[in-house]
């Protein structure tokens, strides 16, 4: 369910793309719709990417395309969608499973960190955006 919201509200930001993942703990964000923006700013890498991404003020973590044997000049990156407490979050949902339409009000409860790094990932899009 996390795994969904996450590479579905990825999806609604401008030129990102990400993999749907289908039982992993993370997906893979694709950049290469911003490539111009990004080499605009002198990112010529994944790894220049990821760099960016965990600089002030974004703060985010990830693992750039090139490690885990993608092209370097391919804008591509590793996302893990864990931050959050699993044995809280199990307990509410066998408590009280999600009907259909909730999830997100489940995430975003249990997972705000997820949500969070969305949004921060958002502005990051929006940021590069405005000084391109």
């Amino acid at each position: 369910m996390i795994g969904e919201y996450f590479s579905k509200e990825i999806n609604r930001i401008s030129n990102l793309s990400a993999s749907i993942p289908e039982g992993a703990f993370y997906t893979f964000v694709d950049f290469n719709g911003v490539k111009k923006a990004l080499r605009k700013k002198g990112y010529t890498t994944s790894n220049d990417v990821s760099k960016a991404l965990i600089a002030h003020p974004y703060h985010i973590a990830v693992i750039s395309g090139d490690a885990c044997i993608l092209s370097e000049a391919d804008f591509v990156a590793r996302f893990s969608f864990v931050d959050y407490d699993s044995e809280k979050a199990l307990e509410a949902y066998q408590n009280h499973p999600s009907a259909s339409g909730e999830e997100e009000v489940f995430i975003r409860s249990y997972a705000p960190r997820i949500v969070e790094g969305i949004n921060t990932l958002r502005r990051f899009i929006d940021d590069l955006s405005k000084e391109s």
